[in-house]
């Protein structure tokens, strides 16, 4: 009982064979041995850790399974260059299409370069693990050449995921585009965002299904006045190699587009909507990228 109660930098400070105060002694006393601390992870504690990770987290009140975001907001630094996005052929032909068509239903009118400001709202996700753990890497610690340091791999594979959002709300930050903007259906009034989806969820899995892979290594190392620290050094995944589905509520929230001949109007609004939702899958694909 002992072992499931501690926390889990407790117990990685254990497996971690890790003494801070040496570190400060060193440093007031110059005559003893200046490196005399380092990190050594113990094979006892480089087992518990691979093996027991998500338990570790669960008992002190963490869970990867389960989780909820008020919101997520994702901002691009530069405009896009919607003409040249992708090497790949097929993904560029994907954003080739939405732009073709935006700019047959806004027709005169000039649609540059977006710079999109994406809030996801009321997050919830939901993930079954099949491998959750802790592992140490040596050879990305020997290439590296930090000393008093390790590398560990956070490693996971996800078989199933379901993420859910209550909205995904896109600002197109280039005041050239400022007056192209979306009809809110929620409030049946113009919104000051430029597309909107509202109900959406994400997932994928079931039998056969490529799992999800990832890959977190990070940078242990000792600091020079005793503690740790921590970076992470990268994440690998293999993202777009899922087969994801998507759903949402209809309408979609988009500029609105009226038809009008003589005295009849009528919204085009659907006709485009249908368009785009034709190439979902390939839509889906190059946002995995």
């Amino acid at each position: 009982m002992r072992r499931r109660i501690l926390t889990p930098l407790c117990a990685l400070a254990l497996a971690l064979g890790f003494v801070p105060g040496a570190a400060r002694a060193s440093l007031e006393n110059p005559k003893l041995i200046g490196h005399s601390v380092g990190v050594y992870f113990s094979h006892s504690g480089q087992k518990y850790f691979a093996d027991n990770l998500e338990s570790i987290l669960f008992m002190n009140g963490y869970s990867f399974s389960t989780g909820m975001f008020e919101t997520w907001p994702l901002e691009a630094d530069h405009q896009l260059d919607l003409d040249h996005l992708f090497t790949d052929p097929e993904k560029q032909k994907t954003v080739n299409f939405i732009r073709s068509t935006l700019r047959n239903y806004l027709s005169g009118f000039h649609y540059d370069n977006p710079q999109f400001h994406v809030d996801i709202n009321g997050i919830e996700y939901a993930l079954v693990f099949d491998r959750f753990g802790l592992v140490p890497d040596n050879q990305q610690q020997q290439a590296l050449g930090e000393p008093n340091s390790l590398v560990m791999v956070l490693e996971g594979t996800v078989p199933e995921m379901r993420v859910e959002a209550s909205s995904i709300i896109a600002h197109d930050l280039n005041p050239k585009n400022n007056k192209i903007v979306a009809w809110n259906h929620e409030t049946n009034t113009k919104a000051d965002y430029c597309a909107g989806l509202r109900d959406v969820s994400l997932e994928f899995g079931g039998p056969g299904a490529t799992p999800l892979r990832v890959q977190v290594p990070l940078l242990l190392s000792v600091k020079q006045g005793g503690g740790l620290n921590l970076k992470v050094l990268g994440i690998t995944s293999n993202l777009e190699d899922l087969n994801m589905t998507a759903r949402f509520r209809r309408p979609i929230d988009l500029p609105r587009v009226t038809v009008s001949i003589g005295d009849m109007h009528t919204s085009a609004n659907p006709a485009l909507e249908n368009q785009l939702i034709s190439r979902q899958p390939q839509i889906i694909k190059a946002l995995q990228t």
